[in-house]
């Protein structure tokens, strides 16, 4: 979604530019090339940004798995537990169900 949102915002200042200026015969062209390079850019931002989440995830899993808050502290920060912790209880309250995963158990045991 964001990738098409930067390719819109470009190919629609793109067309506002070369509509007023009259400088080419064939705006389409500039402008698929345009949207072209601004979806490769927004591709790579936003790789490496869902790299970084993902990341972070895997730590605060790691985490989980190694130390257990009381002997061994957790290095992740208050905040991060409590909104995973909030995730959890409003996934619990939106299933009928009721489970949750082995991670947040762990968690909701030991703090």
């Amino acid at each position: 979604m964001g990738k098409c949102g930067t390719v819109a915002v470009v190919v629609v200042i793109g067309l506002e530019f070369f509509t007023k200026e009259m400088i080419v015969h064939y705006v389409w062209v500039p402008l698929l090339l345009a949207g072209i390079v601004s979806y490769f850019i927004a591709h790579c931002f936003l790789s490496v940004y869902e790299m970084a989440i993902d990341t972070v995830f895997l730590c605060f899993c790691e985490d989980c798995e190694k130390n257990d808050g009381v002997q061994k502290p957790y290095f992740m920060s208050k905040g991060l537990m409590s909104y995973v912790e909030n995730s959890r209880e409003a996934q619990t309250a939106g299933s009928s169900t009721g489970s949750s995963s082995k991670t947040s158990k762990k968690i909701s045991e030991k703090a």
